[in-house]
């Protein structure tokens, strides 16, 4: 699980720089994060989870839209007992300690 999230933070952050936008991107990821977690515990589709988060991305996290597939795809793929609200704060501390090395 870590991994994959690592390796999502990395293909997300893209062209970011990781100076001190580094925590606030992260930050950003990781609410998009739980939006998707979010759909997936009250038992919204994946399809129908992917529509319904992009509808809802605010402007600085629009950024990551090409990446909601990915994500939505890796998140849908882990067991139920993976997915609840630390999944989103795992995700923010492995994309802050990607940023670190």
């Amino acid at each position: 699980m870590r991994g994959i999230a690592l390796f999502l933070c990395c293909v997300w952050i893209g062209g970011i720089s990781w100076a001190d936008e580094s925590n606030s991107a992260c930050a950003l990821q990781a609410d998009v994060t739980q939006l998707i977690v979010d759909e997936r515990l009250t038992g919204t589709a994946a399809p129908e989870a992917l529509s319904a988060v992009r509808a809802v991305l605010s402007d600085a996290q629009m950024i990551y839209a090409p990446a909601l597939p990915a994500l939505v795809e890796w998140i849908y793929a882990l067991p139920k007992e993976q997915v609840g609200d630390a999944l989103a704060q795992e995700y923010q501390t492995q994309c802050e300690q990607a940023a670190l090395n």
